[in-house]
């Protein structure tokens, strides 16, 4: 009874976490359109994507003790609500400057579900089963980046950019539907709340978080520099049109998708820390591989490195989640999960940030330099999984209990 009610509810926040998610790399694979629509650089057309990461990363934290105050379904449907409407709003933008301020709205609602996702999984989720229910929960994301490029592409090709911010209307009225059916009231936790000064100086101060946060950020950091330069260098360097370079990119989020759920289970029994240096020396491999791309390359290679960084980002992702979620108490979840998607948002900023500096004034030249500062910051990730605890590891495996070790 508990698991199906648990797979319930993470089914049922899966389509919020799938929207924003298919949103993002849908929008980042449409840039080179709306750089031609509004006659843009790729630097000022960047502050698309920069400006929705800066307001989620302004935002998480606020977010995220709102929802240990107020409830995190609350918070979850209401940024939802949000996120749809931004979405009409975006579509109708007829500047880059309408385009930008639109999103920063989106922002504010994707923001809200950010922090309540995983606060929302794991109050539902036997704690011997996190792993595999936040691999599902990461499964949504890996869809996202399966269906995203491709759709965007294909949406974007033949009904123009504008079509891929109406598609979210649909989606998030069927995730705002599902939540407010499947999932139940969590309720506020004032205690929480009124001790925040505790929770705050206490979080830091636990290796097994820090460590796992900031390999976090460095991680988003490589990842998202090569999600922001992929599209110009397959629609530019390669002259693809959007939905062929979607179609190259399947390469990146079908092994994603593979691995990402096995990952969750795996993490369970034998810990995390393992998954995640493996994850890192992909994404490491697949960076590298990238950075030697030229115009000549073979789409078979291009589509070869691409699964090779898909295989490191699953291998990752969910086994150090679970360890950063695992390693604080259930009342301090939402917390915990906003400070985790701060980090993950800080990095997906800085990536662009970076990615856009090496871009901006010379276009696609620095193409190989940029590639070479992802493969850095995963070398970074790796060596902060490294530094921290193996918390990911469960005593139930051995003596059937299922408390983590501290």
């Amino acid at each position: 009874m508990i698991a199906n009610r648990a797979r319930t509810t993470v089914l049922s926040v899966a389509v919020g976490t799938f929207l924003y998610s298919l949103d993002t790399n849908a929008v980042t694979l449409a840039l080179p359109l709306i750089q031609k629509a509004f006659h843009a650089t790729i630097a000022s057309v960047s502050w698309v994507l920069i400006s929705y990461l800066l307001t989620i990363t302004a935002t998480l934290f606020l977010f995220g003790r709102i929802g240990d105050r107020w409830g995190h379904k609350k918070t979850y449907n209401l940024g939802l609500a949000i996120f749809t409407l931004a979405s009409l709003v975006c579509s109708l933008s007829a500047s880059l400057t309408t385009l930008i301020l639109s999103v920063v709205v989106q922002a504010v609602g994707a923001s809200m579900m950010m922090a309540s996702t995983n606060a929302l999984i794991i109050g539902s989720v036997p704690e011997e089963y996190r792993g595999k229910f936040m691999g599902a929960s990461a499964l949504a994301v890996a869809l996202a980046a399966c269906v995203g490029p491709s759709l965007g592409g294909l949406l974007a090709a033949s009904l123009g950019w504008r079509s891929i911010f109406l598609l979210n209307i649909p989606v998030g009225l069927v995730g705002f539907l599902l939540v407010a059916k499947n999932v139940n009231p969590d309720g506020p936790r004032h205690e929480a709340f009124h001790n925040k000064t505790g929770n705050i100086g206490s979080l830091p101060k636990n290796p097994a978080f820090f460590f796992g946060v900031s390999a976090a950020f460095f991680f988003y950091c490589s990842q998202f520099i090569l999600v922001f330069l992929a599209p110009f260098y397959l629609q530019t360097t390669l002259g693809l049109n959007p939905a062929q370079a979607g179609l190259m990119m399947l390469s990146l989020a079908i092994s994603l998708i593979l691995v990402a759920p096995i990952s969750g289970s795996i993490s369970d029994r034998l810990g995390s820390r393992g998954l995640s240096v493996v994850g890192m020396i992909f994404l490491t491999l697949g960076a590298a591989l990238i950075s030697s791309f030229t115009s000549q390359t073979a789409l078979i290679l291009v589509g070869v490195g691409f699964a090779i960084c898909g295989i490191g980002v699953g291998l990752f992702q969910v086994p150090n989640n679970s360890a950063v979620m695992g390693s604080v108490s259930k009342e301090h979840h939402g917390l915990a999960g906003a400070i985790l998607a701060t980090g993950r948002n800080l990095g997906m900023f800085a990536g662009e940030a970076i990615a856009a500096f090496f871009m901006g004034s010379r276009e696609l030249s620095s193409f190989p330099l940029a590639c070479l500062s992802a493969a850095v910051s995963a070398l970074l990730a790796m060596a902060l999984v490294l530094g921290r605890a193996d918390t990911g590891r469960r005593k139930f495996v051995t003596s059937g209990r299922t408390s983590d070790p501290r």
